[in-house]
């Protein structure tokens, strides 16, 4: 009986020191200084802070191409500027297949090869950051820096919903 406690204990300890780095890693994150590269990624939903974010650094030229991830029902039906008016040739829209952060991740190391991309930056937000670094990091070989658009968010949701994500993420090896 004791050793079954001590095991229970044990456990216990180690879930909660998983859950209490686990929620450091969705609040504070470890976000990269933008800089140049050969694209900008702005992985979905393409809120208007990440649009904005990314339309502002093309426009300053720090990438002189720029890439949005822009799923319907992550935009309830409605394209981002962007990809609604293709007018500039230096943006690219994409749907994900799967519509997670790993078919974007596939998808940028796609586009990578195909396109010869050595680095991107990575648009999302906050709560993100680390578990698309997790897999954009597994299919894409380059360098690649991520940048928080500074979206407002829940983070009691986000954690519940992160840590639910990063525990499919790391179960689910490979690109």
């Amino acid at each position: 009986m004791r050793f079954v406690g001590l095991v229970v204990g044990v456990m216990v300890v180690t879930l909660a020191g998983f859950m209490g780095r686990h929620a450091w890693l969705v609040t504070h994150p470890r976000v990269d200084i933008p800089g140049t590269s050969d694209v900008i990624v702005i992985l979905g939903p393409s809120s208007p802070e990440r649009i904005a974010l990314g339309e502002s650094m093309l426009d300053r030229g720090v990438a002189p191409q720029l890439v949005v991830s822009a799923h319907p029902a992550d935009t309830h039906g409605v394209l981002p500027a962007p990809c609604r008016t293709p007018i500039d040739r230096r943006v690219t829209c994409f749907d994900p297949a799967p519509s997670t952060t790993q078919g974007e991740a596939q998808e940028i190391g796609r586009l990578g090869r195909e396109r010869g991309w050595r680095s991107v930056q990575i648009i999302t937000f906050r709560p993100q950051v680390e578990r698309a670094r997790l897999l954009v990091g597994r299919c894409f070989p380059g360098r690649a820096t991520y940048l928080d658009a500074g979206e407002p968010y829940d983070a009691q949701r986000q954690l519940f919903y992160q840590t639910g994500a990063f525990a499919k993420a790391i179960l689910t090896p490979g690109c």
